[in-house]
């Protein structure tokens, strides 16, 4: 690898090691911002989940509201009830309306149940001010029956949200401990293969120009037999090659000074 490199500059060198640390650190940053987009999505749709969870429960009871006022109405004919009756299916359907832009298919079902059970209690309530106490009592079964089942269908559903957010917040809980994990490796990575690309880096300028410096300190001390390292393409075999130049300077001017004598 070091002789690999010393047909590389110098100034290659370098930049080659800033590229390599700049990759792994643009590599490790994209996969974190992926991540956390990742997360926070999860985080949005737990969220959501828990916001419709909320309504749901909400529902429930404008529809509990409903379904008293509408019975109180059967059985005692006030027009107080009839009001609040009124009122309690006015914030039913806003929650059920809302409920629709969530999950669209339940609110649907339970209009539909709600339709039904709204039928049964009116007519109820028509046929008990038309004194039909068993005909009314009738529709009132029924439409009690209708108010089991939209109980029944919001509860399943309120279980199933909770079901998807616990779900949700494993998976969420799970991807965070294994990012971090992840991470920690990826960090370590790095850090590893930075430490051996820069003393890689390091070892192919300084043994060679710790070997040019000792040549130059044998020749400048008069010993012309001191070994030269074996000139390269870059700056340090530059060197080399002006170092052995200058020692056949010397050597052809002490032969001319001998041959004066």
């Amino acid at each position: 690898m070091t002789s690999m490199l010393r047909h590389l500059s110098i100034k290659t060198r370098v930049l080659l090691v800033s590229a390599v640390l700049i990759a792994i650190l643009a590599g490790m940053t994209f996969y974190t911002t992926a991540k956390l987009a990742a997360n926070s999505r999860a985080v949005a749709e737990t969220a959501e989940l828990a916001a419709l969870s909320q309504l749901a429960n909400q529902t429930r009871t404008a529809f509990g509201e409903y379904r008293y006022w509408l019975t109180d109405l059967a059985v005692s004919l006030l027009r107080l009830s009839e009001l609040n009756a009124k009122a309690a299916k006015e914030r039913l359907l806003a929650k059920l309306d809302e409920l629709a832009r969530g999950r669209p298919e339940v609110a649907k079902t339970i209009k539909q149940e709600l339709q039904q059970f709204e039928s049964d209690a009116t007519r109820a309530v028509e046929e008990y001010t038309a004194d039909q106490r068993v005909i009314g009592n009738t529709f009132l079964a029924s439409a009690r029956q209708h108010s089991i089942a939209i109980d029944a269908r919001i509860t399943s559903f309120v279980e199933d949200l909770n079901r998807e957010a616990a779900e949700a917040r494993n998976r969420l809980q799970a991807d965070v401990a294994r990012t971090r994990l992840i991470a920690a490796i990826a960090v370590a990575l790095a850090v590893l293969l930075g430490l051996a690309a820069t003393l890689i880096v390091l070892r192919s300028i300084s043994k060679p120009l710790d070997d040019v410096v000792a040549a130059m300190a044998g020749i400048s001390g008069g010993d012309l037999d001191t070994p030269i390292p074996a000139p390269a393409p870059d700056e340090i075999g530059a060197m080399a090659r002006t170092l052995e130049l200058f020692r056949g300077s010397i050597i052809r001017t002490d032969k001319i000074v001998g041959a004066q004598r």
